[in-house]
């Protein structure tokens, strides 16, 4: 009932915009125009040697990306994605997640909906990144301070453990979510309300719940967002979210004592023994002149903040960091600096804290319309202080590390030939050191040179790479070449390329490890809507110290057809 109730207020979200149109321009105007394209490519793949094969040894994938235009009036983006083969694309864990997608955006004015496999951006700390497979709404109609939508949907397949053995770790249950924001306001100032729930389905597993290797879960997030033009120079930036996260939904309720307002939240979220709450704020001011500009930020992420519609997210963070930006010379050179402070540890609940101080400095000169120069440093300064009381326990650890790099690219094109020479040289620099005498150098340096022969369909790149790192007296250097070859053939219709690149790193003088790579494609157009392309490339490794001796080959033929415009 919650889908059909979704899909029938996004039905009526279009049919109440379709009102009052200009029945005339609909009817002159072509039924359907579809842009885009349609794609299918082919892969085979062998390995030989000392690793196990690291993808099926064939699959194919359909792809479809389009954009469907209804009598001018209704523009419906539609992506689809299939592949025979699709329990193999999680390889070696088949059938972890669905590969096969489809999904489509229908837009009419700013009305839009979402239906299949879709995603959509609430906010950076409850939903963001990630794909659910339902139905979804946005409006943001042209002139109107409200903009608001929502979606309904699943954001995982349950992964059933059939063989805890073999493949520990994986269970996970049908995660379902649901999620609104709302937010009014204009380019000066603007106030957003999100509000993000996702829950897992008890159900979906059907093994011993104690084999299980995960618990169900349930978390619900509110946010703000809140931005401010105080002047034409000064804006101000607030993002704040509340996580509620229950770690096991079949442990028992309970009534809270320290968060009373959440016993009344009603159907919305029930607490439980396992429940916990953290925030996480992000605030910043910037001050934008003419030459310079200057931002000041703070941020902060609870200890154990997480939200199950993020893939990934750092916790328990602190940070205060502020960026001086400047422009000279007629905006020639440009200068930033940056600087900063960070721990964890929040609560003071963990043995270790970890303190750091960060600085660093940015520079770029134009020197030319030909020349471009490029430099920056940084200094990170790293502490980690035990925070146990036995005095014999006792830890401060320090490690600083700094990095250089300086480079620069210079460009000419010929008068009369029109060629492009450019010439690339770039070098690098780190070290780190901790109070323990512990360090490491590492140094890299990169030079090129490339010429493209516009007239000719022609060019060529070529780059060496040299890097060298020291690690407690033992010391590894690293050389190789780079070169690649294009030339167009058949007044452009077809494009040939080849890139050969090999890497060995050296101890003692001696090489432990050679890396040797070569790749060929080619690509051809037939006539005006077909694009087809063969892509072949080999790999092969040795490497003493682990033992490794093996050779990957793998042969890719693709082909294209774009829908005129």
């Amino acid at each position: 009932m919650k889908k059909i109730s979704l899909y029938i207020l996004i039905f009526a979200c279009f049919a109440q915009g379709a009102m009052g149109q200009d029945i005339e321009a609909i009817i002159k105007a072509d039924p359907l125009k579809v842009t885009g394209g349609l794609s299918t490519t082919t892969t085979f793949y062998h390995a030989e040697g000392t690793i196990p094969s690291s993808r099926p040894p064939f699959y194919s994938v359909f792809n479809a990306n389009l954009n469907l235009n209804f009598f001018g009036l209704v523009s419906a983006p539609f992506q689809f994605t299939y592949s025979p083969q699709q329990n193999d694309f999680s390889y070696p864990f088949q059938n972890l997640q669905p590969f096969n997608q489809m999904g489509i955006s229908p837009k009419y004015k700013g009305y839009t909906a979402h239906i299949g496999y879709r995603s959509m951006h609430l906010s950076k700390y409850s939903f963001s990144g990630n794909r659910f497979m339902g139905g979804g709404f946005e409006v943001a109609n042209k002139g109107s301070k409200w903009i608001y939508g929502g979606f309904y949907g699943r954001l995982a397949k349950a992964v059933p453990d059939t063989n805890i053995i073999s493949r520990p770790g994986l269970t996970a249950y049908d995660r379902w979510g649901t999620g609104f924001k709302a937010k009014v306001g204009d380019k000066k100032s603007s106030i957003e309300l999100i509000i993000f729930k996702a829950w897992d389905n008890k159900e979906s597993i059907n093994i011993p719940f104690a084999y299980a290797a995960s618990t169900p879960q349930e978390n619900l997030i509110i946010g703000t967002n809140i931005k401010k033009k105080i002047s034409k120079q000064i804006t101000f930036n607030l993002e704040y979210s509340y996580s509620i996260l229950t770690r096991n939904t079949s442990a028992e309720e309970i009534v809270l004592q320290k968060h009373t307002y959440l016993n009344n939240l009603g159907g919305l979220y029930t607490p439980r023994e396992s429940t916990e709450f953290n925030g996480a704020i992000t605030s910043d001011i910037t001050y934008k002149a003419k030459l310079f500009n200057l931002k000041f930020a703070y941020k902060r992420i609870g200890p154990e903040y997480i939200s199950l519609g993020i893939p990934f997210m750092n916790n328990d963070v602190e940070n205060y960091t502020a960026n001086f930006g400047w422009r000279m010379l007629k905006k020639k050179i440009n200068v930033n600096l940056s600087g900063g402070y960070e721990k964890n540890n929040l609560k003071s609940t963990k043995l270790e804290e970890n303190r750091r101080v960060i600085s660093g400095v940015n520079v770029t000169y134009a020197v030319s319309k030909k020349l471009n120069l490029i430099g920056t440093f940084s200094n990170y300064n790293t502490s980690v202080v035990k925070t146990t009381i036995q005095h014999l326990d006792s830890l401060n650890y320090f490690q600083i590390t700094k990095n250089a790099t300086l480079g620069g690219t210079y460009r000419m094109i010929s008068e009369k030939s029109k060629d492009v020479h450019v010439i690339m040289i770039n070098t690098s620099y780190q070290e780190a050191s901790d109070i323990q005498g512990l360090g490491s150098l590492v140094y890299n340096g990169n030079l090129g040179y490339t010429l493209n022969k516009a007239k000719a369909g022609f060019s060529v790149s070529t780059l060496l790479n040299v890097n060298a790192n020291s690690f407690t007296g033992l010391e590894n250097i690293g050389f190789g070449p780079t070169v690649a070859l294009s030339q167009s053939l058949l007044k452009k219709k077809m494009r040939t390329s080849l890139v050969f690149n090999q890497l060995n790193f050296t101890n003692d003088g001696q090489v432990v490890d050679q890396t040797s790579n070569v790749r060929l494609s080619v690509s051809y157009k037939l006539k005006k809507n077909h694009n087809l392309g063969l892509t072949g490339s080999f790999i092969k490794k040795e490497n003493e110290a682990r033992n490794q001796k093996y050779q990957e080959m793998t042969g890719t033929f693709n082909y294209t057809y774009n829908f005129s415009r």
